[in-house]
This record gives C-alpha cells, sequence and structure tokens, in this order.
C-alpha cells in the first residue's frame, strides 16, 4: 500500500482544487485501508451512495500521482541522458529504466525514513542506488 507522506502534499490544496481533504485521503490510504475502503465502500461489494463520487476522487488522485510521477521520471531521464552523453554516467542502461529505479528508490526511502528515520541507514541506501548508476 501507498504511504500517506509521499500523496499528502500533492493532492489537498490548489493541486486537485481543494475539493479532496486531506484527513480524507489519509484515511483512504492508510496502511489497513482495504480496497473497498479506497472505493468507498462498505466491503463484500456493497457502495454507498457515495461510491461514484469516492471512486472518481480515488481515480483523480491516481491520475495527479501518475502526472507527477511522469514528470519527475521524465526530469531524471533528461539529466541521466546528459551524463550518459558526456560520459559521466555508463550507457549500458536505458535512462529511462535509471530514472524509473530512482523513483521507486526515493519512494522505498519515504516509506523506510516513516518507519525507521535512521538518517545512516537511510544514507547508506542512497549512496547504493548512486552507486549502481554506474
Amino acid at each position: 500500500m501507498v504511504g500517506i507522506e509521499p500523496v499528502h502534499g500533492q493532492v489537498s490544496g490548489a493541486h486537485c482544487g481543494g475539493d479532496i481533504a486531506a484527513a480524507d485521503v489519509r484515511r483512504r490510504l492508510a496502511p489497513s485501508a482495504s480496497v473497498a475502503q479506497l472505493l468507498g465502500g462498505r466491503g463484500h461489494g456493497a457502495f454507498p451512495q457515495k461510491g461514484d463520487r469516492a471512486r472518481h476522487e480515488v481515480a483523480k488522485v491516481a491520475a495527479h500521482v501518475r502526472a507527477t510521477t511522469s514528470s519527475i521520471e521524465d526530469a531524471l531521464r533528461d539529466v541521466i541522458n546528459s551524463a550518459q552523453a558526456s560520459g559521466q554516467l555508463p550507457d549500458t542502461r536505458s535512462a529511462r529504466d535509471l530514472a524509473r529505479y530512482l523513483i521507486v528508490t526515493m519512494q522505498g526511502l519515504k516509506v523506510m525514513g516513516t518507519i525507521n528515520p535512521d538518517r545512516a541507514s537511510l544514507m547508506a541506501v542512497a549512496e547504493t542506488a548512486v552507486d549502481a548508476l554506474g
């Protein structure tokens, strides 16, 4: 399940027109949330009258997160392409794959930082990720 911290700042306020309450997003994305809860239902396939609205809100958040992640991926890909072109990084892997690797690593660091905010451990993972680039 996705942690709330990477999503929370992106779905409140102007980013989504202010129509999604942060507390509602936290509740829906909590680690114990079931698929039915994420979609606004009560389980066993029974959705309340607000189910369509809830599904729409979840879809809206998901679309925003996808767009934001895609923008970050594109920016990282461009930097990696430049580094590969200048010989700072080997070009044995595609810049797109490396950008995706970095995004997954960053998200994992956010989760691990929440679970165990030991700076030395997190820095070791970050350094390992940079070393893995080449």
